[in-house]
């Protein structure tokens, strides 16, 4: 199944990790543990563009959410997930698809971890100018989709 919403001028689906999805320009995904430990613990809460001019296929934006949930990691996991929208918008990305907590591995799998992912995308979705098309892949689709709705 797969939910679709409108927010600002971006078409958003919600859909879960297991459906074949729909082809975007961009995929993000988070670091890998040796990136983060390769980069340092600096890069939590951050996100970042990768790509190159001989890549075919979608370019790909790194992020590193936080591991645990905790008071601190409330605010980086929203500023995170915020993040990956500024860094597809500066891209000039007009589609995106965007593994939520989780849905992967390295993505903490928890509603409290989940709603503040979505707080994040909902404070970025009005900002953005080039971003119309917004896949969140969850694990959870009503949920997601209830929590999104609610923020």
């Amino acid at each position: 199944m797969m939910l679709s919403l409108k927010r600002s001028a971006v078409n958003v689906e919600i859909q879960s990790s297991d459906h074949e999805f729909t082809k975007m320009s961009a995929t993000a995904i988070p670091a890998t543990p040796q990136q983060i430990a390769s980069l340092g613990n600096e890069v939590i809460g951050e996100a970042w563009g990768l790509s190159s001019h001989f890549q075919q296929g979608p370019k790909t934006i790194k992020f590193a959410p936080p591991e645990t949930v905790d008071a601190e990691a409330q605010w980086q996991q929203q500023q995170c997930y915020r993040r990956v929208l500024t860094v597809a918008d500066q891209k000039e990305l007009v589609s995106l698809s965007l593994s939520m907590p989780g849905s992967a591995d390295g993505l903490v799998a928890s509603a409290d971890a989940l709603s503040y992912a979505l707080a994040g995308v909902d404070e970025a979705l009005p900002h953005l100018r080039h971003l119309r098309h917004l896949q969140l892949v969850v694990d959870d689709e009503i949920r997601a989709h209830d929590l999104f709705q609610s923020s």
